[in-house]
């Protein structure tokens, strides 16, 4: 049941999610269909500082209330929009635009000419295709496409 028709699913649904997500003030950061050990799942990553739960049950309803009225899943599955968390994937270059000043941790497709693949430091911001991030005791240049995957860290 999955595998294009998944790929429709999630497309037809973050399609929708963009057209309502400014009477949020919300992105839609990440839209999932899968299925779990409990059955199917469809899940809503929404992106704003400070969501709140009263926020994501807000657009949660209205999205069920599309999904029923359009029958776009016809069988049982469990809804769920929340945010993509205090350690939430940096994917595209903007983002380490927009999250400059914020600790995170990058991993490199291969190691660089140090022999480094990790590193944990501040976004000390974007030059071109390139990331620049503040270890405390250097700054490293990275390109944007030599990274593998990114995350924010969460400082307590």
């Amino acid at each position: 049941m999955l595998g294009k028709e998944n790929n429709h699913i999630v497309e037809k649904v973050k399609s929708f999610c963009e057209s309502i997500s400014h009477k949020f003030g919300v992105d839609i950061f990440d839209v999932q269909f899968r299925k779990e050990h409990s059955g199917y799942t469809l899940r809503v990553f929404l992106d704003k500082e400070g969501l709140t739960l009263d926020e994501c049950s807000a657009f949660s309803k209205e999205l069920s209330k599309w999904l029923d009225d359009e029958d776009i899943l016809s069988f049982s599955y469990n809804l769920e929009v929340s945010s993509p968390g205090l350690n939430r994937p940096i994917r595209k270059l903007q983002d380490f635009e927009k999250y400059s000043g914020r600790k995170c941790k990058v991993e490199l497709l291969k190691k660089d000419a140090e022999g480094r693949k990790h590193f944990t430091g501040y976004i000390k911001g974007v030059d071109g295709e390139t990331v620049l991030l503040d270890l405390k005791k250097e700054v490293v240049s990275i390109s944007y496409s030599d990274i593998k995957k990114a995350n924010l860290e969460f400082e307590f």
